[in-house]
């Protein structure tokens, strides 16, 4: 059965309300990233060794930039 109008909208009011409460919020996206370091003789140096990670960072643009916040 569907919703009334009415019904949808009380809804829609509900779920903002909900979402304003959240707290911080963040622009941005997420993202888990493998480096490799660089020294010769570490097992990241192999080819077949996906490399040091993962370490999860929030990248996001200020001022124009784009700046990257490495996450614990």
């Amino acid at each position: 059965m569907l919703d009334s109008l009415p019904d949808l909208e009380a809804r829609r009011s509900q779920v903002l309300l909900e979402i304003a409460q959240l707290g911080d919020f963040r622009r941005g996206s997420v993202h888990a990233s493998f480096r490799r370091c660089g020294k010769p003789n570490c097992a990241c140096a192999r080819d077949d060794h996906p490399g040091h990670g993962p370490q999860v960072r929030l990248s996001y643009k200020q001022v124009g930039k784009t700046v990257q916040q490495t996450l614990s």
